[in-house]
């Protein structure tokens, strides 16, 4: 019964298939998302992509400026036979990509790190300018979250009784607070004005993948936004740090 119902969260297969003009395919719960398998072994992942349309449509736009100045971002959804890029199901709008699987990429890691950058400036140049759908202006945003940490930290120094977790929080965080003030002398270098490009939004471990080729790729552009690159960047910087502070398998060298 419960995994009856939890495929109901999905739009049935012959839903799929007249919608979107696909050969038969056989289906794979992964969680959120389904994998679909073509006879023709072509793969794709249908996931949703919001309940709101704008949204949806938003990052669309967003993915199909890319495309049309050069970048080509990898996985491209698949449109409708009517041409819409999703597929609207249960107060949900439903994204059909196709797929190509590959391994997370090591981006965290110093000699990973570089690359990641590289592929974040590689997609700043072709977004720049960009001034499609919801614009994110993040002016105060890295010296405020300076002063968050900052005051974090003060708080769990002032608390005795600690968890264990939040010991460690306390241990990483001065580390963090370093990286964040080196991270905002190299912004202080940089082009500080507010002109806008696409910025992927989340450049993570999950969401970065290695192809099989040898490509790094960004995947999962649901919080895609126009905003400043150097907010991404600043942000990549962040996390950086942060994944060395914790010591999550991220070695120093």
């Amino acid at each position: 019964m419960g995994r009856g119902r939890k495929k109901t969260m999905f739009p049935p297969p012959d839903i799929i298939q007249s919608n979107f003009a696909l050969p038969p395919f056989s289906v794979r719960s992964m969680g959120r998302y389904w994998q679909l398998k073509t006879d023709s072994k072509q793969q794709f992942l249908l996931k949703p992509i919001s309940s709101n349309p704008n949204e949806a449509t938003h990052i669309w736009e967003l993915l199909d400026y890319l495309t049309k100045v050069g970048y080509h971002p990898a996985h491209p959804w698949q449109t409708t036979r009517e041409g819409s890029p999703t597929l609207y199901w249960q107060n949900k709008y439903w994204a059909l990509i196709r797929w190509t699987p590959g391994k997370p990429a090591p981006v965290f890691t110093t000699e990973g790190f570089p690359r990641l950058l590289q592929l974040l400036t590689s997609l700043h140049k072709q977004g720049k300018g960009c001034s499609i759908g919801k614009i994110f202006l993040p002016s105060q945003v890295y010296s405020n979250r300076i002063l968050e940490l900052e005051e974090g930290f003060g708080v769990l120094k002032s608390h005795k009784n600690t968890t264990h977790f939040s010991q460690m929080y306390k241990k990483a965080l001065p580390d963090s607070i370093l990286w964040a003030r080196v991270g905002q002398r190299i912004l202080n270098q940089l082009d500080m004005g507010e002109r806008t490009t696409i910025c992927h939004g989340d450049p993570s471990v999950r969401n970065t993948i290695k192809m099989p080729d040898g490509r790094w790729v960004l995947i999962d552009w649901e919080r895609v936004v126009s905003a400043p690159g150097w907010w991404e960047i600043s942000q990549a910087i962040r996390r950086f740090g942060y994944a060395n502070s914790w010591g999550s398998g991220v070695m120093r060298k």
